[in-house]
């Protein structure tokens, strides 16, 4: 289940930050972090937010 939910998050930010699918496996997913990103006129900005230390 966690391989399931870290290969859809990765392909998810390839597709909000003009990635291409290729780098998806080289891609950092942590686990336990909240991420929070805003679209804006430059691009998309990241905020990681850890859960669990």
């Amino acid at each position: 289940m966690d391989l399931c939910i870290a290969c859809c998050s990765k392909r998810f930010m390839c597709q909000i930050s003009d990635r291409s699918l290729k780098e998806i496996p080289q891609i950092e997913m942590p686990l336990h972090m909240i991420i929070e990103i805003q679209m804006g006129v430059t691009g998309v900005q990241e905020k990681w937010y850890k859960l669990v230390d």
